[in-house]
């Protein structure tokens, strides 16, 4: 067995899930196309993409990258993504094992993950919630990498959870009033975005003050602007932001159409994700509220807003963005609008 740097193979890696998950209709591959890009831009980084072979066969794969991490307190932490394994806990070691041994030759002090500079970012590994299918930009796995990834030394840092929401008529009923005396008392209204900078500055500013955990790391300003104008992902139609009457900012929610619904068959553009109305589920991409106007109906008047737009499409299911267990206010929302618990995602970590 050996591992293998990617740049001469990255048909294999992007290859090597066709066969990890053949009959398993719950696995959504990334655009092979995309990925392709993205690993042969990684030499222009501080990332890199290994795979473990043996005799020509793949039996592992993981990207990594050095970023800082703000849960860790490091300016130099060393991400890793995209891993896929063999149930075999020898592939697993020397894979990881070199990936960790290359990251701190690079000035790492620790080794987090699951994470990755691609644009399609399935953060976590998933621990709990295997029965039903992925929703956009989430992840699916095998069921036994927790162990893999325990046994080699790494350990959790925080979990994160899902939550599942039905845009029935009761359920908007039930939350038009509480957003109604929400925005009343507060006196804030909710409007849909139109991605120009004053509408990126405030969602920045939003993020930035809400976001205690660095699971959005957005750069600063400009880098911001420029990808929300550019992100298929970034659909404004989709996009709110609540404002005080003075227009100051006070929150966002961003949703993104579920393309995993037909995205793993057709690998069709994710520009056009409601072609021939087929998609009926979404998820939420981003939610914040700034700390002084949390518990206080800025959420829930932000999850009306979406849920009516959404339902003009003809969507009937929301999944909430992934919400850190220690954050009580996000999953007490995600509840109060409906949600209900539905997968849960893990981080792990270690010095190195």
């Amino acid at each position: 067995m050996q591992i293998v740097s990617v740049q001469k193979s990255i048909k294999k890696f992007t290859d090597f899930t066709d066969e990890l998950y053949d009959g398993d209709r719950k696995f959504v591959p990334y655009r092979k196309d995309d990925l392709a890009k993205f690993l042969a831009s990684l030499a222009e980084e501080e990332s890199f993409a290994l795979l473990a072979t043996e005799e020509n066969r793949v039996l592992g794969r993981v990207v990594c990258t050095v970023a800082p991490n703000k849960m860790l307190d490091t300016d130099r932490c060393g991400f890793f993504g995209m891993f896929e394994c063999v149930h075999d806990q020898t592939v697993c070691d020397l894979l990881m094992g070199e990936a960790t041994k290359r990251l701190k030759e690079m000035g790492a002090t620790h080794l987090a993950g699951t994470y990755s500079r691609f644009r399609d970012n399935r953060t976590g590994v998933l621990v709990d919630g295997f029965d039903s299918a992925p929703f956009a930009l989430t992840s699916y796995n095998k069921t036994y990498y927790d162990k893999l990834l325990t046994r080699f030394g790494l350990q959790k840092l925080t979990d994160t959870l899902v939550y599942k929401l039905q845009l029935s008529d009761a359920e908007l009923n039930r939350i038009q009033n509480a957003a109604q005396w929400a925005q009343r008392k507060l006196n804030f209204g909710v409007e849909r975005v139109r991605k120009t900078e004053k509408d990126a500055a405030d969602i920045y500013s939003v993020v930035q003050a809400a976001d205690g955990t660095g699971f959005h790391n957005i750069g600063d300003l400009k880098t911001f602007y420029d990808s929300v104008k550019k992100s298929r992902y970034f659909d404004k139609r989709y996009v709110f932001i609540a404002r005080s009457n003075n227009g100051e900012p006070l929150g966002v929610i961003a949703a993104l159409p579920n393309y995993f619904e037909r995205y793993g068959k057709s690998q069709s553009n994710a520009a056009n994700m409601f072609c021939g109305g087929k998609i009926t589920s979404a998820r939420v991409i981003m939610q914040y509220v700034v700390p002084q106007y949390q518990s206080m109906g800025v959420a829930i008047a932000l999850y009306l807003k979406l849920f009516e737009a959404l339902r003009e499409k003809g969507v009937t299911c929301l999944e909430t963005g992934l919400i850190a267990e220690t954050n009580q206010k996000a999953l007490a929302t995600a509840q109060r609008v409906g949600g209900e618990y539905a997968h849960r995602y893990r981080i792990y970590y270690k010095k190195i």
